[in-house]
């Protein structure tokens, strides 16, 4: 069974194929809560951006963003790619809620599955995860055989932006920070 968030981030990219948005791209204005609040907003704030960017220093990654938002605004589906892109964002928040509410027995279970000993508290076993690389969404669908080492995760993260779990996000849950990964870009 396909989990929730790779069937949204399925139907996102085939919308995002079928109109030559560039998927990454769109991620990166997703993972951005500056960026993200541009894409919902009715006012065409965007608009403005663009047209003080002629005047001011906007870096050209920042204005690149700026123009897909304001193509996806332009666009006949932006309505459909705003519902599904607002799935992915709850659905992160679920995983999020999820992750965080794992108890020491499930945690213990997530351990042995992926071949580590049980630990005897709870805080250990945070600690144990901490030294495990596997993405968050893998962990969540329970692809435990996904593990890696910390340089194919920052090369994963990289390539595929929506496998990127936003800071933001994480920064609400204080439990997910064993699950994290300090990932440079």
């Amino acid at each position: 069974m396909i989990p929730l968030y790779k069937q949204y981030c399925n139907q996102l990219l085939t919308l995002c194929e079928n109109n030559h948005i560039s998927y990454n791209g769109l991620f990166d204005v997703i993972n951005n809560p500056d960026l993200c609040s541009l894409l919902f907003d009715p006012t065409n704030e965007v608009l403005v951006l663009l047209q003080d960017s002629k005047n001011s220093g906007i870096s050209k990654c920042r204005l690149k963003k700026y123009k897909l938002i304001r193509r996806l605004k332009n666009n006949p589906d932006y309505f459909e790619i705003c519902d599904i892109i607002h799935n992915i964002k709850e659905e992160r928040k679920q995983i999020g809620k999820r992750l965080a509410s794992y108890d020491l027995p499930t945690l213990n279970d997530s351990l042995i599955k992926l071949g580590e000993d049980l630990c005897p508290s709870i805080t250990q076993a945070r600690k144990k995860l901490k030294t495990i690389h596997i993405n968050i969404y893998d962990y969540d669908a329970g692809e435990y055989d996904k593990r890696t080492d910390l340089t194919s995760l920052r090369l994963d993260i990289k390539k595929n932006h929506d496998r990127r779990y936003p800071l933001d996000d994480a920064k609400f849950n204080r439990e997910l920070t064993p699950l994290l990964q300090h990932i440079c870009f």
